[in-house]
C-alpha cells in the first residue's frame, strides 16, 4: 500500500510543481518535504487542501480521519449545503458549531472566514466591506494573489469559490469590467488545470453562467451569446443540468436583445416548460413575462 506522502510526491512531480508552489499558504515547504518522506503525517484538513491543489479531490485519507477531523468535515459539508441553497440561518448554525472546534490550520480558518463573510453579506454588510474581506481571505493562502493573472497559482476548491465571489462583489461595487476579467481568467484557469473532470463540471457551469450574465449586463451581447453556448455544451457534456433552465433563459434573453425574437421566444418557451417541471415559479414567471411583454 502506498503511503500518503509517497502519493503526494508522485503527483507533484508528475505535474511539474515545486514544493514551494504546492505548499504556499498551507504549510512550510520543509513540512511538505516531511510529509512526502513519511516523517510527518498531515491532518485531514491539510491533506485535503494539498490534494485539491493537485486536482485530486477523491478521498484517500479515511485511514487517518480521527473524530475531530470527522466533526470538522461533517460541519463544513453542512455549511456548504446550506449556503448553496441560500439557507443562511442553517448555514450560520452549522458555522457556529464549526467555529467552536477552533481549528488553527490556515485552510480551516480561511473557510470559516469565507462562510462568515457570505452570511454577513446576506445580513446587509456593504459590498465594499465584503469585497475587502474576501480579498484578505484569499491572501491567507496565496499572499501574492493577482486577481486576473493567477495561472501560476495552485488553487483548491475553497480558493476558487473565494475568487468567484470576489468577481461577483466587484459587480456589486459597480465594477463589472473587473468582474468579467476575473471570471474569464477563472474559466481559463480551470479549463487548463489538472483538476479532475467531476470537479471541473462542478465549477464551470456556474462560472460560465456568471460570465455570460455580466457580459450581457455590459451589453457585450455577441460575447455573451458565445459564452452561453459554451456553458450549455458544458452542461450537456458533463450531465450537469441543475442550472440548465437558467442558462437557456440567459441565452434567450441575450438573443432577444440581439433582435432574434423568433429563436428567443422558442428558448423562453422551453425555459417555461423546464421551470414548471422543476417547480421553479420565479424562473417560470420571468420567462412568461418576457414572452408576453417582449416577444409576442
Amino acid at each position: 500500500m502506498y503511503k500518503i506522502g509517497f502519493i503526494v510526491k508522485k503527483w507533484r512531480i508528475e505535474l511539474g510543481y515545486t514544493q514551494e508552489q504546492l505548499s504556499e499558504g498551507i504549510c512550510n515547504p520543509s513540512t511538505l518535504s516531511k510529509y512526502e518522506n513519511g516523517v510527518l503525517t498531515p491532518s485531514r484538513v491539510t491533506f485535503s487542501a494539498i490534494m485539491e491543489r493537485l486536482g485530486k479531490t477523491y478521498n484517500l485519507s479515511e485511514n487517518f480521519l480521527d473524530s475531530f477531523d470527522f466533526d470538522y468535515f461533517e460541519l463544513k459539508s453542512e455549511v456548504k449545503s446550506a449556503l448553496s441553497n441560500n439557507d443562511f440561518k442553517r448555514a450560520e448554525r452549522a458555522l457556529e458549531a464549526l467555529e467552536k472546534l477552533d481549528y488553527k490550520e490556515i485552510p480551516a480558518v480561511q473557510y470559516c472566514g469565507f462562510s462568515r463573510t457570505l452570511i454577513d453579506a446576506h445580513k446587509g454588510q456593504p459590498p465594499e466591506v465584503t469585497l475587502n474581506r474576501l480579498q484578505e481571505l484569499i491572501k491567507l493562502t496565496v499572499p501574492e494573489f493577482n486577481e486576473t493573472k493567477f495561472s501560476r497559482y495552485l488553487l483548491n476548491t475553497d480558493e476558487l469559490c473565494i475568487v468567484n465571489c470576489i468577481a461577483i462583489y466587484y459587480a456589486d461595487t459597480e465594477n463589472k469590467k473587473k468582474t468579467i476579467a476575473i471570471l474569464q481568467s477563472l474559466v481559463s484557469y480551470i479549463n487548463l488545470s489538472p483538476m479532475n473532470d467531476d470537479t471541473k463540471a462542478t465549477f464551470l457551469p456556474q462560472l460560465y453562467f456568471n460570465l455570460s450574465k455580466y457580459l450581457g449586463l455590459e451589453e457585450r451581447f455577441s460575447e455573451a451569446l458565445e459564452v452561453s453556448e459554451d456553458v450549455i455544451r458544458c452542461c450537456i457534456k458533463h450531465n450537469k443540468l441543475r442550472s440548465f433552465a437558467d442558462l437557456i433563459y440567459n441565452k434567450g434573453y441575450i438573443m432577444a436583445h440581439l433582435g432574434n425574437k423568433d429563436d428567443a421566444k422558442k428558448l423562453m418557451q422551453q425555459v417555461a416548460a423546464l421551470a414548471d417541471a422543476m417547480g421553479n415559479s420565479t424562473l417560470f414567471d420571468h420567462a412568461s413575462k418576457l414572452i408576453n411583454e417582449k416577444l409576442e
